[in-house]
């Protein structure tokens, strides 16, 4: 099934369900700094019924949409590795991984600021190659200006590409370590591989230009009080340690994760509830986001 970052497919896999089957609950679409994610989309979704990563995400939920019941489905990401037993090579030095901009949100950094800011790194660890977001990917005159500048210049593909989980993994298993400007997805898989994540600043300023309900209209990842807290384990740190792998196994649930009998029994439920009802906006809708993105796909 076509879906933002490959996530459909995972969780359908790990449902064993068929891969055409229509997900119509909610369910979290990378790792959130906030109380839950997507606050004012996880409020909209009709189902009440949201697939979470992990306990915090669930509580989260508990706390401010009563009407929801939170699951605990743990990372796509991680049951795709868990599936496929990825392990990292480590034949590379360092990856930079860009805090990305999306088609309503801009950071306030300009790309000479980020790469200056390599100075402040330790020789052996300042990034030769640096991987980009779909979105930013497609901005041909920052991939110009990067190659100008001597780096190499990756990406997982179009986010909307089935294989775009195992494109992902396939860049990211060659480095001793990852590097960023900002916290993302990107710091949980890496240290679950067991390459060292370095946060470093400045911070990025994100710009809510195109009135994205998820988000305050600017912001920053240290205004969230778990942002702040994730932040300061991460950042100028070289290392792995304790602190740092506790947050991750919790963060990609690995504990308090339903077996998938019972993933496969909400998602069935979810649908036969949505037939009995006679509720076929919610299937209607669904399909006309995967005509969506298809679409998206051939752009």
């Amino acid at each position: 099934m076509i879906s933002g970052y490959g996530l459909e497919n995972e969780i359908l896999v790990y449902a064993n369900l068929n891969k055409f089957f229509p997900i119509l609950t909610g369910y979290d679409h990378g790792w959130a700094m906030r109380e839950f994610n997507a606050i004012s989309s996880t409020k909209r979704n009709s189902s009440k019924f949201h697939l979470v990563w992990n306990k915090r995400m669930q509580d989260g939920i508990k706390k401010n949409i009563t009407t929801k019941i939170p699951i605990i489905s743990s990372c796509p990401y991680k049951l795709y590795k868990e599936r496929k037993n990825i392990k990292s090579l480590k034949n590379k030095s360092s990856i930079f991984f860009f805090s990305h901009s999306t088609q309503k949100i801009s950071l306030e950094q300009s790309t000479e600021e980020i790469i200056n800011s390599f100075k402040n790194l330790p020789n052996e660890l300042i990034p030769k190659d640096i991987c980009l977001h779909w979105h930013d990917y497609s901005n041909k005159k920052l991939v110009n200006f990067l190659e100008n500048e001597n780096f190499k210049v990756f990406c997982a593909g179009n986010i909307y590409k089935k294989n775009f989980i195992k494109n992902f993994y396939q860049i990211l298993i060659n480095y001793n370590n990852c590097i960023s400007n900002q916290l993302g997805t990107y710091t949980l898989l890496s240290i679950d591989l067991g390459i060292p994540f370095t946060l470093i600043n400045p911070e990025p300023i994100y710009n809510n230009f195109g009135g994205d309900r998820n988000v305050p209209l600017k912001y920053k990842i240290s205004d969230f009080t778990f942002g702040k807290k994730a932040r300061e384990l991460f950042l100028n740190k070289y290392s792995i340690d304790n602190n740092q792998l506790d947050l991750v196994k919790n963060e990609l649930g690995y504990f308090d994760k339903e077996n998938s009998e019972q993933i496969k029994k909400i998602l069935t439920l979810e649908l036969k509830s949505s037939l009995k009802n006679l509720q076929f906006n919610k299937t209607t809708k669904y399909y006309f986001k995967k005509i969506f993105e298809l679409y998206n796909l051939t752009k």
